[in-house]
């Protein structure tokens, strides 16, 4: 790795040991631009020694990491001087509208599972839009005037050394479909040096891991609470994830109606003919464990023993290449496939390529950035290479 990256490396270090810390904020704003830069490359713009990433994914990355927060039994603190009294004022900006969204999911008998699930597939109930839209800029507002602003005050001093932003033009209005998509278009962009990229992509689970961002993160809210909340215990909530069983459900409905309409379905691995969706497996192509999308072109039918050999490890390029043909059959049909909403399109752009949707090259785009994303598991960040 460049010398260069090897300081960016040294100071991102630096910052977290040494920045003054009143809140999480700095703890979410360095995990969730880790797991951008991990997850979400093809949507970089790299311009001269800086790459840009749309600001949308680190609102996402907040309401998923504070969502579990804001619903725990107990009230859990994440600056100086917040707590539950109603008449205190010293309070996370967002709190009371990402409380808003808690209160009606619950009251409405749901949970955090629903309420990323209805925002994944933008079937967010009007009820709850616009606090949904209204928290988006509250945290686009909290993101880059807080911990943008500060992060890296302690060894440049001065505002904004670490990240750049730049809103679009015109104010974001309002929208019928608020999803993923809908904050990637419109809440403008932010920026990391170049260096710093490469730092994410080859260590950031080592800094964002249990010994570092997360566990200063529990110590700091656990030290908020005046001790009533142990460590563990917000380490708990913040590991927390939204259960997305429904989409796999949604893929073993397209699986089904495959076999309704007289569709040889095969392993997506083997080529082996599978008879029924009692002797199928749903196989994440990029295991759920590492990236946990249950997208529909990440879910492809498999043999249980073939599935089970898989488990977590990562279909090399010759074993992708080898089975492209059934890979790329199946998302044709999922592309087709017409049952209730279906955001194929979207996800494969967002999630996959970064590329408008191009009816001649689509299949072409996703291919090659599926290859890409698990190379770079391979080499990158180490995990175990599957050939059958």
């Amino acid at each position: 790795m460049p010398e260069s990256s090897n300081e960016e490396y040294r100071k991102i270090n630096s910052i977290i040991e040494r920045d003054s810390t009143d809140s999480t904020y700095k703890y979410a704003l360095l995990r969730g631009t880790i797991e951008i830069c991990e997850e979400y490359q093809h949507l970089g713009k790299e311009e001269e020694d800086k790459i840009w990433f749309p600001l949308g994914l680190l609102i996402e990355k907040y309401i998923l990491y504070y969502y579990p927060i804001i619903a725990n039994e107990k009230y859990l603190p994440q600056m100086s001087g917040e707590t539950s009294e109603p008449n205190n004022h010293l309070r996370m900006a967002f709190r009371p509208l990402l409380t808003e969204i808690v209160e009606y999911y619950k009251n409405n008998g749901k949970g955090f599972s629903d309420f990323y699930q209805e925002y994944e597939r933008g079937t967010i109930s009007k009820d709850i839009t616009d606090t949904f839209l209204a928290l988006c800029r509250k945290l686009r507002r909290t993101i880059v005037d807080m911990p943008m602003h500060h992060l890296g005050y302690s060894q440049a001093k001065e505002p904004y050394s670490v990240y750049t932003y730049r809103k679009n033009e015109g104010r974001v209005a309002s929208s019928e479909t608020i999803d993923r998509d809908f904050l990637v278009q419109n809440f403008g962009e932010f920026s990391i040096s170049t260096e710093l990229n490469t730092v994410f992509r080859y260590f950031g689970g080592f800094i964002s891991g249990e010994n570092t961002l997360l566990l200063k993160w529990a110590t700091l809210s656990s030290k908020k609470s005046n001790g009533l909340i142990s460590v563990a215990e917000v380490m708990e909530v913040l590991q927390e994830a939204p259960e997305t069983e429904r989409d796999t459900q949604e893929a073993q409905r397209f699986y089904k109606h495959l076999w309704d309409i007289k569709e040889d379905v095969v392993c997506v691995w083997t080529g082996h003919k599978i008879n029924s969706l009692a002797g199928c497996n749903i196989d994440h192509v990029l295991p759920f464990m590492i990236w946990k999308n249950n997208e529909l072109w990440n879910l492809m039918p498999a043999l249980p023993d073939v599935n089970g050999k898989k488990s977590d490890n990562i279909p090399s390029g010759k074993l992708l290449e080898a089975r492209k043909e059934a890979i790329l059959h199946y998302w044709d049909l999922m592309l087709m496939w017409k049952d209730q909403q279906n955001p194929f399109e979207k996800e494969i752009r967002i999630s996959l390529t970064g590329k408008p949707f191009d009816p001649a090259l689509w299949k072409q785009h996703a291919f090659e950035a599926l290859k890409t994303k698990c190379k770079d598991l391979i080499e990158i960040r180490g995990f175990t290479e599957w050939d059958l």
